[in-house]
């Protein structure tokens, strides 16, 4: 089932209440929120067949509040790089994507595709956070479905049903990833990390 913006607050306020509720009671360690986050972030399905494993990280596991900003950090400013390199590669052809059965559409949509599987090969790369390190994980392999998915408009040829199936994967998964990343956004909220505005972290605060 697709995850709608209801349902996406929910889960983001699930986690900013269950945050605020163990710092309220005195149980505000790395065991308690590391259970609370997986136990949301365990609501979401992510890609069948995993690519990524707990061997294919740097785990950091008791990490200090500098090194969650420094993930959050080096997150953001990935995940801004492959925005934009798609943002410039759509606006090269913003004249020709109107139509969504366009040859300049699809092309737009496959590059798309081919950047969601860059950026998760590069995520891959950061020291995270013990408590966010599942987390971290359904977002790689979710980016990965997101880019298998766009990717399979390459077959809108010679197997249409494959590609507009393709499609559909990528919006769901596309759900899942606007929840995942709220989640941590609300993670780096509620532990008190301040971005200057010189952060790239800053953008968090735009979800």
């Amino acid at each position: 089932t697709m995850l709608n913006i209801n349902q996406t607050d929910f889960v983001s306020n699930q986690l900013l209440s269950s945050l605020i509720s163990l710092k309220e009671n005195g149980n505000y360690t790395p065991e308690t929120t590391q259970y609370v986050i997986n136990n949301l972030t365990d609501q979401i399905n992510v890609a069948p067949t995993i690519q990524f494993t707990t061997a294919d990280i740097t785990i950091i596991p008791i990490p200090t509040l500098n090194d969650t900003k420094n993930y959050a950090n080096k997150f953001w400013s990935i995940r801004a790089k492959y925005q934009n390199l798609y943002t410039q590669n759509a606006n090269l052809n913003k004249n020709s994507i109107t139509d969504s059965s366009s040859p300049a559409y699809i092309q737009v949509m496959i590059y798309a595709g081919n950047l969601y599987v860059q950026m998760a090969d590069e995520l891959k790369n950061l020291s995270v956070p013990k408590e966010l390190a599942d987390l971290h994980l359904k977002l790689l392999n979710n980016y990965e479905m997101e880019g298998s998915s766009l990717k399979q408009l390459n077959n809108i040829d010679t197997d249409p049903v494959l590609a507009i199936t393709g499609l559909n994967t990528y919006s769901k998964y596309s759900d899942y990833e606007d929840t995942m990343l709220q989640i941590l956004a609300n993670y780096f909220s509620a532990s008190g990390i301040i971005f200057s505005k010189t952060d790239p972290g800053i953008g968090w605060k735009s979800l």
